[in-house]
C-alpha cells in the first residue's frame, strides 16, 4: 500500500498564526501517521526555519501581502497582484496533480487568495475524486455582519457543500458556534466537527535555555511577543518603555520583534531595548 500524502495551503498573506496552526497539524498528523509523506504549500519566507518531524516539507509560493480588506499585492517581485496570482494559482493546481495527494487540507479561506485555489479544487473533484478535502477554521472570523453577506457574494456556502468533505474548526462549540452564527447550511454543519483550540507543544529545552541566558532564579518573566511582528510595533513600543521600570522590579523580559517587522520599526525598538540586556532577551524572530 502506498504511503499517505498529505497536501497543506497555508494561507499566508499577513503574520504567522495561519502557517502554524497548519504546521501544528501536520506535525500531528505525521506523529500519528509515521509513513506519511506531507507537503505544505506556503509563501511565509520564515517556513524553514521552524522545526518541523521528518516526512516534512515545503513548496514556496511567490510571497503576497494583504494591505487592505480582500486587497493584496505581491511580496517582492515586481509585478502586478493579477500576474503573481495567476502564477500561485497555475503553480498550486501543478502541485495538487504531481503530487496526488489522498487529503487536501485548507487553511481558513475556502477559496484560497483572491479565489486562487478554486482551479485545484475543481481538478480535484473533477479528477482526483478520490481525494479528501478538508477545511480548518478559526472559530471567530469576523463579526457575522461581514462574512455571512461576503460568503454569499462569493458562493462560499455552495463551495462547501460541493467540495469539502469535513470543517475542523479550532474552537470550542460552547463558546463560540460558527455553524450557527455565520449560518452554515445544515449539510455544511453536518460535516463540521470541533477540535478544540490548537497550541504547539512547549519545548522544556527551550524554556531551559532562555532561563540559563537570563539567569533566572525564580523571577518573574514576562514573554511579549506580536506574532509576525508586522502590526505589532504599537504594542512593542509600549512595553519598551515600560522594561525600564520592570527591570528595577526584578522583572526579566523575552521581547520578540517578529519578521514582518518593517526595518525602520525594528532599528527603533532595538535602540530601546538592547541598552536593557540585563534585564531583556532580545529577539528578532523565534520560532
Amino acid at each position: 500500500m502506498a504511503a499517505t500524502r498529505l497536501l497543506f495551503y497555508s494561507h499566508d498573506t499577513f503574520g504567522l498564526g495561519h502557517f502554524r496552526r497548519s504546521l501544528t497539524i501536520a506535525s500531528h498528523l505525521r506523529r500519528h501517521l509515521p509513513e506519511a509523506s506531507i507537503l505544505i504549500m506556503t509563501g511565509l519566507e520564515a517556513a524553514y526555519v521552524f522545526e518541523t518531524p521528518p516526512g516534512i516539507d515545503f513548496v514556496k509560493l511567490p510571497a503576497v501581502k494583504k494591505v487592505g480588506p480582500d486587497t493584496y499585492r505581491s511580496r517582492h517581485l515586481h509585478i502586478s497582484f493579477n500576474r503573481v496570482r495567476r502564477l500561485r494559482e497555475n503553480l498550486i493546481r501543478a502541485v495538487a496533480k504531481s503530487f496526488n495527494p489522498h487529503m487536501l487540507v485548507v487553511d481558513n479561506v475556502p477559496r484560497g487568495v483572491d479565489g486562487e485555489l478554486l482551479p485545484t479544487l475543481d481538478f480535484l473533484r473533477a479528477r482526483r475524486p478520490q481525494t479528501k478535502i478538508v477545511l480548518t477554521l478559526r472559530d471567530v472570523l469576523d463579526v457575522p455582519e461581514e462574512i455571512v453577506p461576503q460568503w454569499r457574494e462569493w458562493d462560499v456556502y455552495s463551495l462547501l457543500e460541493r467540495c469539502y468533505d469535513e470543517i475542523w474548526v479550532a474552537g470550542w462549540k460552547d463558546l463560540f458556534d460558527p455553524t450557527r452564527l455565520y449560518e452554515f447550511p445544515a449539510t455544511v454543519a453536518g460535516k463540521t466537527q470541533f477540535c478544540g483550540y490548537i497550541v504547539q507543544r512547549a519545548s522544556r529545552e527551550a524554556a531551559a535555555a532562555i532561563g540559563q541566558e537570563l539567569h533566572l532564579n525564580g523571577e518573574p518573566l514576562s514573554v511579549v511577543s506580536a506574532g509576525g511582528g508586522g502590526d505589532g510595533f504599537a504594542l512593542l513600543r509600549a512595553y519598551a518603555d515600560a522594561v525600564g521600570q520592570l527591570g528595577r522590579e526584578g522583572v526579566k523580559s523575552v521581547v520578540c520583534l517578529g519578521p514582518d517587522m518593517p526595518p525602520q520599526q525594528r532599528n527603533e525598538l532595538k535602540k530601546r531595548l538592547l541598552p536593557q540586556s540585563d534585564s531583556v532577551l532580545l529577539f528578532d524572530f523565534r520560532p
